[in-house]
């Protein structure tokens, strides 16, 4: 009865903190019940990964794995669309010496991230991914930091092999960017989280890339290296099912090792008692992670394929 009553009361703090309301009792009842497996399903995370790695409620407490995965209508990361050129790839090969490599990277710290997105209820995730390693490259070569449009990108890219809401690629995000001549300001083109019709205006470009380079397909050690040069493009395994309730902590997960279904950023990586770890930057919102942002664990073969698909652009 004691238990109960504590999932009754986290319930009931759980709907006021996040504003959830639903259309019928029955409705409500079976969103109760899912929340009530996922309390215990964190509380039995967090006694196998304490302390490295904690796990919480959040907005997703009252949704089972799988419809977290259709809210954000994954895996919107489409790896090899049958459009995509590639006209301006290039190879990453080694730029500096690896002795030279820093031990940790902020990029945060170093005014080259916007604040955190929310992707809403769309397959939108290689376009903010894109995004993240396009507003980096244009702060570090000198230039202000701005946000740079994803509904652009969305809107305007399916000649490239991206498919709206439907997913794309990081590649093909890019491809668009530079034929397009660059990318408009979030402001002017504001984010909908629906496909729009493309009304891109070439007069409001605000920042131009000249190429993109794609790294070793699973090589940790040549992402590090360009995560010491400039944010990073990537995808990730996050249907992997605690991934939806990380709260803090480096996220090292048995079950992670998955083909990636998710588009995201690195923004840094680094150190500490626990572990090395990357800094994802994601597209959940600010409730979900460490504010948005997760650090997951690096130099652990590959963790949640985090360095399969990893590219960024070049101003």
């Amino acid at each position: 009865m004691a238990k109960d009553v504590e999932y009754q009361q986290l319930w009931t703090g759980f709907r006021q903190t996040y504003n959830k309301n639903y259309l019928t009792p029955e409705e409500e009842g079976k969103h109760y019940q899912i929340f009530v497996s996922n309390v215990d399903f964190i509380d039995r995370l967090n006694l196998e990964h304490n302390p490295r790695t904690f796990f919480g409620i959040n907005q997703f407490a009252d949704m089972t794995n799988q419809e977290l995965m259709s809210y954000f209508n994954h895996p919107d990361f489409k790896k090899s669309t049958p459009h995509s050129h590639h006209l301006h790839q290039k190879r990453s090969s080694p730029r500096i010496g690896s002795a030279a490599i820093p031990d940790s990277v902020d990029w945060r710290e170093k005014g080259a991230v916007t604040p955190i997105g929310n992707q809403g209820q769309c397959g939108s995730s290689p376009y903010w991914s894109a995004v993240v390693s396009m507003e980096g490259a244009w702060a570090i070569a000198g230039h202000p930091l701005v946000n740079l449009s994803v509904q652009q990108i969305d809107d305007c890219s399916n000649d490239e092999g991206n498919y709206g809401c439907d997913g794309g690629e990081m590649t093909s995000s890019f491809e668009y960017i530079i034929k397009s001549g660059g990318a408009e300001n979030a402001q002017d083109y504001p984010y909908t989280a629906v496909d729009g019709t493309c009304h891109f205006d070439a007069q409001k470009i605000i920042a131009k890339f000249s190429s993109y380079k794609v790294i070793t397909a699973g090589d940790e050690a040549a992402l590090t290296e360009a995560l010491s040069i400039v944010p990073v493009a990537t995808a990730v395994n996050a249907a992997d099912p605690p991934f939806q309730f990380y709260q803090s902590g480096i996220y090292d997960s048995s079950t992670c090792n998955q083909p990636p279904c998710h588009g995201i950023g690195i923004v840094g990586y680094g150190s500490n008692a626990q572990g090395d770890y990357y800094i994802l930057k994601n597209t959940w919102g600010t409730t979900w992670g460490m504010g948005g942002y997760m650090l997951l664990a690096r130099n652990k073969g590959n963790m949640c394929s985090v360095a399969t698909d990893a590219t960024y652009i070049v101003v």
